[in-house]
């Protein structure tokens, strides 16, 4: 593989050791034998403000993936990690919002993520018209670095996810 990824849960504490790994590897000519990119598979939620829920309001967190494609993107992804911690934390989760995603976007790739992310819950819960909506908002933030996600896990509440995300990269040009 010409590069690998971290995407640690809610936090980046193995990217150091990650990229120092990845640096004891070299070719002959001094290049990496494997590119390092970290990331960090967030947690989203509507505000990172709130941390008082009951069991009819509870605190619905969605996974996010993001990578740093460059130097402005790590310093971005460094931001939303420690507001998560900062401004978000509620129980041992690190929280961010639309908000700081917004503000801290630059240099960022984001996907539509796993099973546990906002587009493909809204596929399963709430109907392709939300689910596109919500798609919509994340492809209008980052553009041509918002990838779709297919995961083939022999999940059944998989496929319907996978096809309609399908559906949606062949409508791309048209939203």
């Amino acid at each position: 593989m010409p590069a690998i990824a971290i995407t640690d849960h809610g936090n980046m504490f193995g990217a150091f050791e990650f990229v120092a790994e990845a640096y004891k590897h070299k070719n002959d000519d001094g290049s990496l034998k494997v590119k390092p990119i970290v990331g960090c598979e967030v947690y989203v939620v509507e505000n990172r403000h709130i941390r008082t829920f009951t069991k009819e309001k509870k605190d619905h967190r969605y996974h996010q993936v993001l990578l740093a494609k460059n130097k402005i993107g790590y310093q971005n992804l460094i931001k939303l990690t420690s507001l998560g911690y900062i401004e978000g934390l509620y129980s041992k989760y690190p929280r961010i919002d639309k908000e700081l995603i917004e503000k801290y976007h630059e240099g960022l790739i984001a996907t539509t993520c796993c099973i546990g992310a906002h587009v493909p819950q809204c596929i399963l819960h709430d109907g392709e018209e939300k689910a596109e909506k919500e798609f919509k908002w994340w492809l209008d933030i980052f553009g041509e670095d918002y990838y779709i996600e297919l995961q083939r896990h022999n999940i059944k509440e998989q496929e319907p996810i996978n096809q309609t995300l399908l559906k949606f990269a062949k409508n791309i040009m048209y939203m």
